[in-house]
């Protein structure tokens, strides 16, 4: 039949009648005199450079994580509310927090604080954040040999090299330009007409392409490190991987009385045929199977069927080799 209260000094009052000895246990809790600890949480995509910015796109999600504190054993309180502002360099108000949001291209301050229940507020707290919305942009450059012929298709061999250069534009924060989250990374594809569609794989130094020769398209993107992916490029070829066929018909090593043709002007007959035809060139030199010491017969930059020239042989003697050779635009 007794009550204990609590004196605003500190002190217990105890009421009732007391019929024996009793004894008591006053616990006296701590005032909450510790505001609440608020951390800034988002959702991918972002990217944190190591020691330096923070980098978000414009779909990433911003929100607050407060824990409140009190002293000692003490109960805290409870966190009551948070609130936070934007770029508020004129010091404009505070906002409460009620759900997650997200921030415009270029350079973002979030400030924010909570505020618990027995009203202590937190000192506010910033973050600074740099928002990408740009996707890289990427080049194709093309190594030797190549050449665009009239209709504009760009004509390579197997051994012209392709890279890829991404590029991630710098984000505009008003006067001054910060750079980008940074090129995750670039990608590519060869595309051969009436062959499966291959799936993109990262693209790190050169490649070339393969047979099957003829038309091609290569397509290529880039991802930054916030997931900001470019819309794909595409850039057409004709492969050419094979020279000129080439055929010596007239004279041949085994024709009958062959000593007697070597008299005089000897006709050279044969082929060259070539759909991107660069030129070709006949000669002769002194000696069987001669791989030096040639000198010219004829020329020229057209496909042929038939006479390749006129040899003269009138002051040559002993065995002699032929050589017809050609090269397409692609130096194949």
């Amino acid at each position: 039949g007794q009550t204990i209260t609590l004196l605003a000094d500190g002190r217990a009052r105890i009421d009732g009648s007391i019929f024996s000895a009793s004894l008591y246990g006053v616990f006296f809790p701590q005032p909450d005199t510790l505001a609440p600890e608020t951390l800034l949480v988002y959702a991918e995509p972002v990217y944190q450079q190591p020691g330096g910015r923070l980098f978000a796109s414009t779909i990433t999600l911003f929100g607050f994580s407060p824990q409140d504190r009190a002293p000692g054993e003490s109960i805290p309180s409870g966190v009551d509310y948070t609130e936070y502002r934007l770029d508020a360099s004129g010091g404009g108000p505070y906002a409460r927090f009620i759900s997650s949001f997200t921030l415009a291209e270029g350079r973002g301050m979030i400030e924010f604080r909570s505020r618990d229940k027995a009203g202590n507020l937190e000192m506010s707290k910033s973050s600074e954040v740099f928002v990408d919305a740009h996707a890289p942009v990427t080049t194709l450059a093309l190594g030797a040999p190549k050449i665009e012929l009239g209709d504009g298709t760009l004509l390579v061999s197997a051994r012209t090299e392709i890279a890829v250069f991404p590029n991630d534009p710098a984000i505009s924060t008003g006067p001054i330009l910060v750079p980008g989250a940074g090129v995750e990374a670039a990608y590519a594809r060869v595309i051969s007409p009436g062959w499966p569609i291959p799936g993109f794989s990262i693209s790190a130094g050169t490649f070339s392409l393969s047979l099957p020769q003829g038309e091609k398209s290569v397509e290529f993107f880039a991802q930054d490190k916030v997931l900001n992916a470019e819309q794909t490029r595409s850039r057409k070829f004709l492969l050419d991987a094979s020279g000129p066929s080439l055929a010596l018909f007239s004279p041949t090593p085994d024709a009958e009385g062959i000593c007697r043709i070597f008299q005089g002007s000897v006709t050279v007959s044969g082929g060259v045929l070539d759909e991107h035809l660069s030129a070709w060139r006949l000669e002769s030199a002194p000696g069987q199977n001669a791989m030096t010491g040639f000198s010219p017969i004829s020329s020229g930059t057209d496909p042929v069927s038939g006479s390749l020239g006129v040899w003269d042989t009138t002051l040559l003697f002993g065995w002699q080799t032929l050589r017809l050779s050609a090269s397409d635009l692609v130096e194949n």
